[in-house]
């Protein structure tokens, strides 16, 4: 769930990045791939294959742009903004800074 909710490009999060913020969007999307790298290279080393995915996935191919909608200059109204905000607290609360803990699994008891 919080892989999808990521707010890049084409994945669900995206598309409520895109609805919520507009063109900014894009900022958001760079943003969130360095905060992956950070967590690669900082945190736990276990996200090295998200991160190598959505790197030379949506970096590589160009596709860290939403696509324009038919009707992009309309504004979210008050319910569509409290769903956007009800989707980034799933996100927090789905996502895990340290997905796998490998450490543990070669200890003996």
């Amino acid at each position: 769930t919080a892989l999808n909710l990521l707010p890049i490009a084409q994945l669900d999060g995206g598309h409520i990045s895109y609805a919520t913020f507009g063109r900014k969007s894009e900022t958001v999307s760079i943003i969130t791939l360095v905060a992956l790298v950070g967590l690669t290279i900082f945190v736990n080393p276990s996200w090295l294959v998200p991160t190598v995915v959505f790197v030379s996935v949506f970096v590589l191919s160009g596709n860290l742009r939403h696509p324009p909608t038919l009707d992009e200059d309309t504004p979210l109204d008050r319910t569509r903004r409290w769903v956007a905000i009800a989707a980034a607290v799933i996100f927090i609360l789905c996502f895990t800074p340290a997905p796998i803990g490998i450490g543990g699994l070669t200890d003996i008891p």
